[in-house]
């Protein structure tokens, strides 16, 4: 069992062994001898799995990629951690579905698909591109005055047999008319959707937010915004469609 001590008076507690990456690198560069990432890789996990958590690298060592190399090592790591703690706040030895809640610009894709990959080879998620675990959903902004997402998002989902499960902004939440979502103000035409909503509500006897999300769930390529047992007819559908005017993307933030 590893054990650990302070590392002076920094409050760090560290493993007593510290593991050495000067080796690892790139052999295309000045030392043929480096270990290079896919080697590199299985030791840094028995490192991990020994309990050490003390490792030297150097921005000398391959210049710089031995830093690259331990730095994506330690971004899975921190995945991993994320995953099994989950599965024990959960009590549940696997999980049927993980999502990525935002999109990393500095991690690359294939490195993100990777480490996602080797959290299904490691039988705590259950669920092919470069013979790799697939994305299966995704959870972007659609909403009856937001529809950006149907122009190349929707199309690209149903090509790739993705499904989606939306966020939305709740028509019941009491807003004044001209309140802001996302940074943007309430247009003319979602005052109209808005009204027309309220119009539908009234005469069906239901909620403003019940009505949206019958809206929602009447898009033959939504999966699951959330069920409820009411239906808008084809002619209601068709009044609140009519009235929407196209946006700007607002991008996928909460």
């Amino acid at each position: 069992m590893m054990k650990y001590t302070y590392l002076g008076c920094s409050g760090h507690k560290v493993s007593r062994i510290c593991f050495g990456c000067m080796t690892f690198g790139d052999r295309r560069g000045q030392f043929k001898w480096c270990i290079e990432e896919p080697e590199a890789l299985p030791i840094l996990k028995a490192c991990y799995d020994a309990g050490i958590n003390f490792f030297d690298t150097s921005n000398n060592y391959s210049s710089g990629v031995s830093e690259e190399i331990l730095g994506n090592t330690i971004k899975k790591k921190h995945i991993f951690d994320s995953v099994n703690a989950s599965l024990k706040r959960l009590d549940l030895e696997y999980i049927d579905l993980l999502q990525i809640h935002r999109f990393d610009p500095n991690t690359p894709v294939k490195e993100m698909m990777k480490v996602l990959h080797d959290i299904v080879e490691s039988g705590k998620y259950t669920a092919r591109l470069h013979g790799w675990t697939e994305f299966i959903p995704v959870q972007n902004l659609h909403y009856v005055t937001y529809r950006a997402e149907e122009k190349e998002i929707i199309p690209s989902l149903e090509k790739f047999r993705m499904g989606m499960i939306p966020y939305f902004k709740d028509s019941d939440r009491g807003e004044a008319m001209g309140a802001t979502f996302m940074g943007q103000k309430m247009t003319a035409t979602d005052e109209k959707i808005n009204r027309k909503i309220e119009e539908i509500a009234k005469k069906r006897g239901v909620s403003m937010a019940i009505v949206a999300i019958a809206w929602s769930l009447s898009k033959h390529f939504m999966t699951a915004p959330i069920a409820v047992n009411f239906e808008l007819s084809k002619e209601e559908i068709e009044s609140i469609d009519n009235l929407y005017e196209p946006k700007n993307v607002l991008g996928i933030a909460v």
